[in-house]
Parts: C-alpha cells; sequence; structure tokens
C-alpha cells in the first residue's frame, strides 16, 4: 500500500528476481484525482528464462568476478540495435554465471572484463568484451533463442584477448598553447 501520495499519474511496477512484468498488464498506470479513495491494482507478472554457463580464460581456466549480461536480438544484426536486458550476473568462484528474469526471445551473452586484466596479464593484450560462443565480433556471435520459463545451460567460452595501444599526445587551447592540467579521456 501507498498512502499520502499527491494527486497525479503514477505507473506501478514490480520486480521479483526469476521473473518479468507481464507486458500490457504488469506496468499499469493510474491517475489519482485527490478524492482520497483508494485504488487497488494486480500486478502480473512471468515466470523468465535463464542462461547458464561458465566463463574461461585462452587457456581453459575458470574467471571469476566476470560480468555476463544477455543482449535481446529482435530481427536485428548490429550491436547498436540490440536490447540489453536489466538482469546481469557475475561470475562465481567456478567460473559459473546464470543470468535470470528473461522474456522468451532470442539472445547473445556477452561477458565484460570490467576493470583491468581478469586472466594472467602479458604485455600488449587485455581482456575484451566476449559475445558467445567466443568472438570479439557481434556478427559473428551464436544467439540463443528459448521461451517462458525456460533455462538453456551449457553456454560456457573463452574470454577472446585483444591487443592494447598506447596513445598519447598534447593538450593544446583553441590558440595552440599547451593545456597544463587538462584532463584527457579516450
Amino acid at each position: 500500500a501507498f498512502t499520502a501520495l499527491r494527486p497525479g499519474s503514477y505507473r506501478l511496477g514490480t520486480n521479483k528476481l526469476g521473473f518479468f512484468p507481464t507486458l500490457g498488464v504488469g506496468m499499469p498506470s493510474v491517475t489519482l484525482a485527490g478524492s482520497g479513495e483508494g485504488v487497488n491494482f494486480e500486478l502480473t507478472m512471468s515466470k523468465g528464462g535463464a542462461l547458464a554457463g561458465r566463463v574461461l580464460d585462452q587457456s581453459g581456466r575458470l574467471l571469476k568476478d566476470v560480468w555476463v549480461g544477455a543482449l535481446r536480438v529482435v530481427g536485428l544484426t548490429e550491436l547498436e540495435q540490440a536490447i540489453p536486458s536489466v538482469a546481469v550476473a557475475r561470475t562465481n568462484d567456478l567460473g559459473e554465471y546464470r543470468v535470470e528474469s528473461l522474456q522468451p526471445g532470442q539472445y547473445v551473452v556477452v561477458a565484460n572484463p570490467g576493470h583491468g586484466p581478469i586472466g594472467p596479464a602479458a604485455r600488449g593484450i587485455t581482456d575484451s568484451r566476449t559475445f558467445f560462443p567466443g568472438t570479439l565480433d557481434f556478427a559473428r556471435a551464436q544467439s540463443v533463442t528459448f521461451g517462458p520459463a525456460q533455462t538453456v545451460a551449457g553456454l560456457d567460452f573463452k574470454m577472446v584477448t585483444a591487443p592494447t595501444f598506447e596513445v598519447s599526445g598534447i593538450a593544446v587551447d583553441a590558440a595552440g598553447h599547451a593545456l597544463s592540467g587538462a584532463v584527457v579521456a579516450l
């Protein structure tokens, strides 16, 4: 129950691990006119699907603390057009992940190392965002399709490394004079 709400329009929603709001009925909107009368709603949720597997380094060692998510593919092949899921997971000590609460559909699993190398560090290379089954290229990723409340397990893949590069230069103002203390971001 929500009390002491001001007149206006509100959208009601709910979250629970393993479920997602049912479209159309799961997140109703209500307008309160200020009469003080109560309004009752039933929020409908559907059992979500899950994607599960393990993330390994190039030598086959299980990786801990890798962020794993799912990108929903809706008949599109461009990474910029994929819809990221709200649900993400982090690999445990055994390299295992489980991304839950997903609506039925077609997804691409993506692992992101976060900050710094997660595997054995080597000069000139770093762990990179990797798409299942182990590619840096979204167009070469393998998608997974599932229905309501279905779990697709065994989605194991290796993180891919990529070369690192050094970028250097001099920051200058509009007149070409060097700027000290400037913050440069890439």
